[in-house]
């Protein structure tokens, strides 16, 4: 998958509520790592889990998305 298209639906869902205050940057990391993880994963339930356990790892507590948000996330970003 294309990190900018990563990038674009990440930003524009702005799990943390970050984006109006931090650099347009700020889940550069967590890119990498969803992009990283969509060729191991081959359904939209699978991946969800994958972000949802990466934006939890990475930010604790302030991460407070359901798995069923992350699943919407997870079929737009694999194009359903």
């Amino acid at each position: 998958m294309n990190t900018e298209r990563v990038a674009s639906v990440i930003n524009e869902w702005d799990p943390i509520d970050l984006m109006s205050f931090s650099p347009t940057d700020e889940y550069e990391v967590e890119i990498k790592m969803i992009s990283e993880k969509m060729d191991s994963c081959s359904t939209a339930e699978e991946l969800a889990r994958e972000i949802h356990d990466i934006f939890q790892r990475q930010f604790r507590t302030q991460f407070d998305k359901s798995l069923i948000e992350c699943l919407e996330i997870a079929e737009k970003l694999m194009g359903r």
